[in-house]
């Protein structure tokens, strides 16, 4: 099960969702993300939208190795610069009595979406990746 802090906190600060220390390039100032189909939306050549964290370089191979989803399809990039700009969402609509209906699980929720906030519950912080490249395994 992924844990909602560590999430939004890995991605808030550039950390790596394996060690917990920077996925930054100290060298380069770009940020290193092992990118999923599941876990990735294109919106151009060069960006697009995430909610898995960051991975430091020297997490790459390990995770690899170990994570059956990343075994199945995954490509290494980094990245110029990421801003969060939305969430994974639990919604809700109201129901009989008063009570809150599920009505839906991961649903993206941009930050700019406000008529939807009052009717979500947010999960997973999501960020837009800008200047990504294609990288080798470090």
């Amino acid at each position: 099960m992924l844990n909602v802090r560590r999430q939004w906190l890995a991605m808030l600060r550039g950390l790596c969702q394996v060690c917990g220390k920077t996925g930054r390039d100290p060298r380069t100032g770009r940020m290193w993300w092992v990118i999923t189909e599941t876990a990735f939306r294109a919106m151009s050549q060069d960006s697009g939208l995430t909610n898995a964290p960051p991975t430091c370089p020297a997490c790459i191979p390990e995770s690899l190795a170990y994570c059956p989803q990343l075994r199945k399809n995954s490509a290494v990039y980094t990245a110029a610069s990421a801003e969060p700009v939305g969430v994974l969402a639990d919604t809700f609509t109201l129901g009989p009595g008063g009570t809150a209906t599920h009505t839906g699980h991961n649903i993206y929720v941009g930050f700019d979406e406000f008529a939807r906030h009052a009717s979500c519950l947010a999960l997973q912080l999501v960020v837009r990746l800008d200047g990504m490249r294609l990288e080798s395994i470090p």
